[in-house]
């Protein structure tokens, strides 16, 4: 009773999303790692503090450096029926200045979330590789930005790598994908369930790594997992290649699992 404002803490990671609706008071979202943070101060203070807060007609930017968090409302896979790993990269799709038309917004620029602002990203990217790789295919370019792709952060804190079904490949970076060194074909494997309820399983799929101009020569080859059901394994045939100027080496990945284990 009284209050003349509020305070609301995202239970999201990430960047703290907008209040969808106008309150009846003074209101703003902070992330939830900012809320932790007032939590923990008020709480060796007494249970209060007091606080400061800009007027909405002239707010204050503040640099938070938390970019490349995955936001709340970003879609995941993998996809329904087949099954197969998506999306392929993750780009910048949150809070995005965008030119508009003026009769829709009341100004010639506005800021907008989504996928709709995503691609436009990945799609400037992958026009920028064609300007400066001109030979290469659709999917030479895709292999490139997913193969070459900065860690996307499932935490307000930036310290935990988003899972692969939200990140993809990971956060497009343009740059290192202008040298790649090899292509992948396919960039990423799907190999739905394997079902192991009355046998082992075991599937394998072919991955070809090709020289991208000057990727030739020895290659260690791992896999890392974010996560494991127990018993399965992804494994690579070989745990080195050599591939020659311009070559190309074919290299079974095998996945495998128990019977009974988890699918």
């Amino acid at each position: 009773a009284g209050a003349t404002g509020i305070i609301l803490v995202d239970n999201r990671f990430g960047e703290a999303n907008q209040i969808p609706i106008r309150l009846g008071l003074t209101a703003g979202m902070i992330s939830d790692l900012d809320g932790a943070d007032i939590r923990a101060f008020m709480a060796s203070n007494g249970g209060r503090t007091s606080f400061r807060v800009s007027s909405e007609l002239a707010p204050h930017e503040i640099d938070t450096g938390r970019s490349g968090v995955i936001t709340s409302f970003s879609s995941a896979g993998p996809t329904n029926f087949d099954h197969r790993l998506k999306p392929d990269v993750t780009a910048p799709g949150g809070q995005i200045l965008s030119s508009t038309l003026q009769e829709f917004a009341g100004a010639p620029f506005a800021v907008f979330d989504g996928t709709s602002m995503a691609a436009p990203h990945v799609a400037g990217a992958a026009a920028l590789l064609l300007q400066q790789h001109p030979g290469w295919t659709p999917q030479q370019v895709k292999s490139a930005l997913m193969t070459s792709a900065a860690p996307a952060w499932g935490d307000t804190s930036r310290t935990k790598e988003a899972s692969v079904l939200l990140e993809g490949g990971g956060l497009v970076d343009v740059m290192a994908a202008d040298d790649p060194k090899l292509f992948a074909d396919p960039s990423s494997l799907s190999f739905g369930y394997l079902l192991s309820n009355t046998r082992a399983a075991r599937k394998p799929l072919l991955l070809s790594l090709s020289d991208s101009g000057d990727g030739g020569g020895a290659w260690t080859l791992s896999i890392q997992p974010q996560s494991a059901s127990p018993g399965a394994s992804i494994v690579p045939s070989t745990s080195s290649v050599s591939i020659s100027p311009g070559g190309t080496v074919d290299v079974p990945i095998v996945a495998s699992a128990p019977q009974g284990s988890p699918t």
